[in-house]
């Protein structure tokens, strides 16, 4: 499948194929205060870490949860590709809205935080593969049925 082609099926986003969930996880406690940070938006510091970390690191939402859709079927694609373009979907996101230390090589934005290194500081967790129902070709008997 040529990659003109995985680009047009994907902006119609007619019929989606599979998915993948994904899940941030912060391994360093720095990546956690970030998170925390990113998460706490405005106001007053706590004075202790642990409490910033139990009040406001939330990472079952957006952008730290996810789920990328995948509309094209390739039999060419691996499944280790479309892990690896889950992942880079996840940081993408994450940088995109400005979470402290992230950033990625097609958003244009610093943060002014230290860099947070995916594998030392954070781990992008990825799902099983959910395969969705492909929906049935209408012919014309059904259509006269409708």
């Amino acid at each position: 499948m040529y990659t003109f082609e995985k680009e047009i099926l994907k902006r119609e986003m007619l019929v989606p194929v599979c998915s993948y969930e994904y899940k941030v996880i912060p391994l360093s406690d720095s990546a956690k205060t970030a998170f925390a940070l990113f998460n706490k938006r405005n106001g007053e510091l706590e004075r202790n870490r642990a409490d910033l970390h139990k009040k406001y690191l939330k990472l079952d939402e957006f952008p730290f949860a996810g789920q990328r859709t995948f509309y094209y079927e390739d039999p060419q694609e691996s499944e280790e590709t479309r892990k690896v373009m889950v992942k880079e979907l996840a940081i993408m996101n994450m940088a995109d809205r400005w979470v402290p230390g992230i950033s990625h090589h097609e958003i244009k934005k610093g943060t002014g935080w230290a860099p947070l290194i995916e594998g030392t500081d954070f781990v992008v967790e990825i799902g099983e593969k959910i395969v969705h129902e492909k929906p049935k070709n209408l012919t014309f008997d059904d259509i006269k049925a409708l």
